[in-house]
């Protein structure tokens, strides 16, 4: 996301649905129903860290990068166990995880 999200919802009702294992959905015969008459929302997106030199939209992505000389927020701790991806372009590591990635600093590389 690079701005910011405001937005409105009026008069809204979601219907009670099954979900196939394809994601379509079939309404539910006298199924639940919720109603929402009106909210607001607003998003605005993460700050990249000053020192991220991976791809700005990696960070915060739903994925771990590590390597990129900052932490992602995506990660769960700072272990090499918890990276997902560790040789995006920026990233001190060329090879997939664990690669040169440090074990317990997975923001940078052991070299």
């Amino acid at each position: 996301m690079n701005g910011t999200l405001n937005a409105t919802v009026t008069d809204l009702t979601l219907i009670e649905v099954e979900v196939d294992p394809d994601f379509y959905t079939t309404p539910v015969a006298n199924g639940e129903c919720f109603h929402i008459a009106s909210i607001t929302a607003a998003a605005t997106p993460p700050v990249l860290p000053g020192a991220w030199l991976c791809p700005a939209d990696t960070y915060a992505d739903g994925d771990c990068n590590c390597g990129c000389g900052a932490p992602d927020s995506d990660c769960i701790d700072a272990s090499i166990d918890s990276c997902d991806i560790c040789n995006d372009m920026g990233s001190c590591s060329a090879t997939d995880c664990p690669g040169t990635v440090n074990v317990t600093d997975n923001a940078v590389c052991t070299m």
